[in-house]
């Protein structure tokens, strides 16, 4: 669940401002990193990628598979562009 996930990067935006008065204004890059990420993975087309596995006679947990599977490598392009022009937050 998107907003979820959201609402759960903002707790943490929280607590780790919330650990102490120099802590307050600190910016928290891993939260943007992390709604890039899931921006990210909103741009596949998973209707597209269910019909294509149906079309290759994919069935039930298959379809499943190839849906994590296009996932996975959309992440991985993803971090291999990213790594190309910023550096990873820690």
């Amino acid at each position: 669940n998107p907003a979820r996930f959201k609402q759960f990067l903002q707790a943490c935006l929280c607590d780790a401002q919330g650990r102490g008065e120099t802590l307050v204004n600190k910016p928290y890059p891993q939260a943007d990193f992390a709604r890039e990420i899931l921006e990210e993975l909103f741009t596949l087309d998973k209707k597209q990628i269910v019909q294509q596995a149906i079309k290759a006679g994919k069935k039930g947990v298959e379809i499943g598979q190839s849906v994590t599977a296009a996932e996975l490598e959309c992440l991985e392009r993803f971090l291999k562009e990213y790594k190309s022009t910023q550096q990873l937050p820690s």
